[in-house]
């Protein structure tokens, strides 16, 4: 069965590749790179959502119960620092730019007297 994915695996983990190789073991990866493309397809962000998405994307060798649980494995593993990729991610992303401008939403919940950045 053929199935039309917006963005295929070899692609994700070659950009993956090109951008976390010096950060991340080849298996961590191949990993992410999983759960990107299942997050690319997945018309929700919850961990069961993407990993239905990743095993559809991924075709009939792969069932929707192990793509859920690789994506929850490597959400919850303590190895896994989201934040030290930045490291890499955000100089690729800026390239030679001497400039960025972010946009912030600072969103007030007056029941609760809580401030969401």
């Amino acid at each position: 069965m053929t199935r039309k994915v917006a963005i295929d695996e070899e692609q994700v983990r070659a950009f993956l590749t090109e951008v976390f190789e010096d950060d991340l073991h080849v298996k961590r990866i191949l990993s992410l790179s999983h759960a990107t493309l299942g997050a690319v397809q997945a018309a929700s962000l919850s961990v069961a959502a993407i990993g239905k998405a990743m095993a559809w994307a991924r075709g009939e060798d792969v069932t929707s119960k192990h793509a859920v649980k690789q994506v929850d494995r490597l959400l919850s593993n303590g190895g896994f620092d989201v934040w030290k990729l930045f490291a890499s991610w955000v100089p690729f992303v800026l390239a030679e730019r001497t400039e960025a401008v972010i946009a912030l939403d600072w969103t007030d919940f007056e029941q609760d007297d809580q401030e969401t950045l």
